[in-house]
């Protein structure tokens, strides 16, 4: 089965594991097969209707002046394959690493550690405070900032401070003051459709334990993110590709980060990292992926992980819970 786009909230609290020994990963990307008739490993190219070769698709993320690398935060294969896609597009190119994981809360820290002597992703981790930040354990995010440190690609913040994003999941838009939602190019609402399909998501992520009331506001959050990591990917320069590591709630097409970035900013490329059941075959995902939200979609192994709805009904109890903040 495949996993959700915006995951199980609660993912980040609840990852403990080591990251995934003795994976084939590199043969997915090395060989350019995969062997047997399985679906694990394999690239699924949205736009032709078709799988594809790593090569390949790389091939069409060089064009793009915008790639968006998706993830399940906890499955340390995406962390992999994010840093094989950086280490690609980075060399030589002058590009700049938009990261989620970092808010502005941490832009005074990015500018200390930009003027380290040595860069490295432990100084990285150090200097942002890493341990305290409430995301996955830095080691399976490290080969992102490996390829990217090694490639000479400029680093910034993808997120909101701390304390604007609760005062959106408190009052809305509301919070915003009407300059800021249109450079955001947050004045205009969404459709009914996407509006639906937005809180639709967000209670699927939330175990469908949310009450009603609180799904507009945490719609806003959600928004704000996407619209907030557009134009952090806006203000890089255009003198070389741009990438944001994303979970893939804000990668999506339909519903995440693209909606904010126009044509005339540049092309945009999304590539969603699918966890799927490792016996799932390669014509039960063709069924599958049809109408994925993304331009490619790189299938991989599910990890095992706790029950976070089980968690959740117990942080709240059998009361509903109050509105929280969404990934």
């Amino acid at each position: 089965m495949f996993k959700g786009f915006l995951g199980p909230v609660l993912a980040l609290a609840l990852f403990t594991g080591p990251a995934l020994a003795g994976s084939p990963w590199k043969t997915w990307v090395v060989d350019e097969a995969v062997p047997g008739d399985l679906a694990v490993g394999r690239i699924w190219s949205v736009g032709s209707q078709s799988f594809v070769s790593a090569s390949a698709m790389l091939a069409d993320l060089r064009t793009a002046r915008f790639v968006l690398a998706g993830e399940v935060h906890d499955n340390p294969v995406h962390h992999q394959l994010q840093g094989w896609i950086v280490d690609k597009l980075a060399s030589g190119t002058g590009l700049h690493l938009v990261v989620e994981m970092l808010s502005a809360d941490q832009a005074p820290a990015l500018e200390s550690f930009a003027r380290l002597p040595d860069r490295t992703p432990d100084s990285l981790a150090e200097t942002v405070d890493w341990q305290n930040s409430g995301w996955p354990d830095f080691d399976i995010y490290a080969p992102v900032f490996e390829a990217a440190l090694a490639g000479g690609a400029v680093l910034a913040h993808g997120l909101p401070g701390r304390a604007a994003t609760r005062a959106v999941s408190r009052a809305g838009f509301d919070a915003l003051d009407q300059g800021l939602l249109e450079s955001l190019r947050l004045s205009v609402p969404l459709s009914t459709k996407a509006d639906e399909a937005l809180k639709a998501e967000i209670q699927s992520a939330h175990c469908d334990l949310l009450p009603v009331a609180a799904l507009p506001n945490m719609a806003a959050v959600q928004r704000y993110r996407d619209a907030y990591l557009a134009d952090a990917l806006r203000q890089t320069p255009d003198t070389g590709p741009a990438v944001l590591i994303a979970g893939n709630g804000h990668v999506r097409r339909d519903l995440g980060v693209p909606l904010y970035l126009q044509a005339a900013d540049g092309r945009v490329l999304a590539v969603l990292m699918r966890e799927v059941d490792p016996e799932m075959t390669r014509d039960e995902a063709v069924a599958a992926l049809s109408d994925s939200p993304a331009d490619y979609v790189w299938l991989t192994p599910a990890i095992e992980r706790p029950d976070p709805c089980a968690a959740l009904r117990e942080r709240f109890g059998k009361t509903a819970p109050a509105p929280v903040d969404t990934d």
